[in-house]
């Protein structure tokens, strides 16, 4: 059998944030499955986190290329890297890919200097904010021509809110999106999405709050975790 091996891109969500704060510090020095470890932050419990639930269900090996704030760009970025420098032939790979806010940017300036840009002011000061459905686009596109030159299976999760694309450009198909981009994983899981309204008193009095999130501010706790998890399994087990 062919040996499989689960790729992860993503930010704070899939390193499982907030988690630390409440269950202790993540412990592994776990290079083989964290290989960016450096950018694990004491706040962040990646081995409590949804990946984690999904690949040791699935019976699979992974690689968690997680990174706090991170933009979609900062995936195309992981990604390119990876298979420059890291892929090897024999083993089949699947990779997912959960977008976090388009309104998210990276840049590599002329120092090679790696920056990310994690403020909707950055949009709202400097153009229309629409303006990035089609750098996503353009972006999404590039990763899944990459996935398919690699011969690496790729899927593709709106975490915790909606994708907006341009149809005219779009080449990444609908089978390819494991959460369809009109929703998202947290909306498919828990019937919420708005991250930004979590931070509202009246959110944190809401039964979801309660239940997925608490006593975390902004990320899922462990049972949040689980029912993402169980989401993704159960979306893996209809496209087979």
């Amino acid at each position: 059998m062919q040996n499989m091996v689960d790729l992860w891109f993503g930010d704070s969500y899939v390193l499982g944030s907030e988690l630390a704060t409440h269950l202790g510090p993540y412990s592994l020095n776990d290079k083989k499955h964290m290989p960016l470890l450096s950018f694990v932050r004491k706040q962040d419990r990646p081995d409590l986190a949804f990946p984690d639930i999904v690949s040791n269900h699935r019976n699979i090996t992974y690689i968690n290329y997680g990174i706090g704030a991170s933009s979609i760009e900062t995936q195309l970025n992981l990604l390119t890297t990876f298979c420059k420098h890291t892929i090897i032939d024999d083993i089949k790979y699947t990779a997912f890919f959960c977008l976090p806010l388009q309104e998210r940017r990276f840049t590599i300036k002329n120092n090679r200097e790696i920056k990310q840009i994690c403020t909707r002011k950055f949009w709202q000061n400097n153009s229309d904010l629409e303006h990035n459905f089609y750098d996503t686009t353009i972006v999404l596109n590039s990763i899944y021509n990459i996935c398919l030159r690699y011969n690496i299976t790729p899927y593709f999760i709106p975490t915790y809110s909606s994708v907006m694309l341009l149809e005219e450009f779009n080449q990444v198909p609908d089978s390819a999106w494991l959460i369809h981009r009109d929703t998202c994983l947290t909306q498919v899981s828990w019937n919420f999405k708005d991250i930004i309204n979590w931070r509202s008193i009246e959110f944190k009095s809401n039964l979801i709050y309660r239940m997925y999130v608490s006593p975390c501010r902004n990320h899922p706790n462990t049972y949040g975790h689980q029912a993402l998890a169980d989401t993704i399994l159960l979306k893996l087990k209809s496209v087979k």
